[in-house]
């Protein structure tokens, strides 16, 4: 019986790899700055049939976020971090759009974080909290029938955390749930869910 076919983005990270190592049941195709240059994706994608699954664990926001602590932050500082940030979320765009023409079942998982709900809480933090909206806007924007999108935040992330978050997210994946993000810390919380929203 043929494996599915699943592309991991973001590989490096003890927990990547402790999420890889429950995907054995898949073909797993690992892409990261090692092999991939997220600048180009027209170069990546060029010849490739699309997955059955998707997870999406670059954490460029927590590398290019600042600090802004008061109303005299650095205005180049501030687009210093956008323009950081820009190579890997155009990447994801790109993808997500790819995906979203695409004529067969896939299901996205991208790895973020819930502070985009409570970013009151760490005022400090603003930016990171906009480049995360950023990834979540782009991920919710690209759902379709057959293009079912999750995202999952690690919340309190720690080498203990690792297995059991891990099991979650390949629970997750294979699940019909869909235009949610879930929240793992303290229990698996559906932070977000947008397939019962109501439009008036």
């Amino acid at each position: 019986m043929e494996q599915n076919e699943l592309w991991m983005f973001g590989v490096s990270s003890d927990f990547s790899k402790s999420i890889l190592e429950q995907l054995n049941d898949y073909n797993v195709q690992k892409f990261g700055r090692a092999n991939l240059d997220y600048s180009n994706f027209n170069s990546f994608i060029e010849n490739k049939k699309a997955p059955k699954k998707v997870i999406f664990n670059a954490n460029i926001e927590e590398r290019t976020s600042i600090d802004i602590l008061d109303y005299n932050f650095d205005n180049k500082e501030l687009l210093s971090s956008f323009e950081n940030f820009n190579d890997v979320f155009c990447f994801l765009v790109k993808l997500l759009k790819w995906l979203e023409h695409q004529k067969t079942p896939i299901t996205f998982c991208l790895i973020t974080s819930s502070i985009t709900q409570w970013p009151f809480k760490h005022k400090q933090n603003l930016s990171y909290s906009l480049l995360r909206s950023l990834g979540q806007t782009a991920l919710m924007t690209c759902a379709t029938e057959n293009l079912k999108v999750i995202g999952i935040s690690p919340g309190g992330l720690s080498p203990e955390r690792f297995e059991d978050y891990a099991k979650i997210i390949k629970q997750k994946i294979e699940s019909d749930n869909t235009l949610k993000i879930y929240e793992l810390y303290n229990g698996v919380e559906e932070v977000v869910n947008l397939s019962e929203y109501v439009n008036e």
